[in-house]
């Protein structure tokens, strides 16, 4: 049975006023989310079913434009684009990594040597996903700009992530 005009109204009108923090729960989420899908790419070579991992990847960036700053959402932007390039959606993958450095630039002071390596790897992986040429230099880019970090820590990350995942045959 088809609802009303006047049963959807109530609907959104109930919908409208959480009984919880919706700040807090977006946010919750977007870690959640991101978490899971970085876990997943971790791991991608176990066979797990994509569709899940490509909704929880997208799921977690809605919540951080909720949520988050603009660095934030070029964050959740390259991970996305990082699970369209592991599954081989090269064309959503390259809008993803170019929309990520457009926010980076967007968020100025806020944007780390840190997020600039990872939106360089992005997009890198993105062309390798459509056999575009220009990975290569893209990649080497993204190697640069990874040698750039400064905090060891986040190097130690970068550098493990750079080393593996699905570079689709480029070396």
């Amino acid at each position: 049975m088809r609802a009303t005009a006047k049963d959807r109204s109530t609907i959104v009108t109930a919908m409208a006023e959480p009984s919880f923090d919706v700040a807090a729960a977006d946010r919750w989420f977007a870690i959640e989310l991101n978490n899971a899908t970085w876990a997943w790419l971790d791991a991608h070579e176990t066979g797990n079913p994509i569709d899940p991992i490509v909704h929880a990847a997208h799921a977690s960036y809605h919540h951080w434009r909720q949520a988050g700053t603009v660095i934030h959402q070029a964050r959740a932007a390259s991970l996305v684009s990082n699970v369209h390039s592991t599954v081989g959606n090269a064309d959503l993958a390259k809008a993803l990594a170019l929309e990520c450095l457009r926010l980076i630039d967007e968020a100025g002071e806020e944007a780390t040597d840190w997020d600039f390596a990872f939106a360089h790897d992005s997009l890198a992986r993105s062309l390798a996903a459509a056999g575009d040429p220009g990975a290569v230099e893209q990649r080497a880019t993204a190697r640069r700009a990874g040698d750039a970090i400064h905090e060891a820590d986040d190097k130690e990350v970068f550098d493990d992530w750079f080393g593996r995942g699905n570079w689709h045959g480029i070396g």
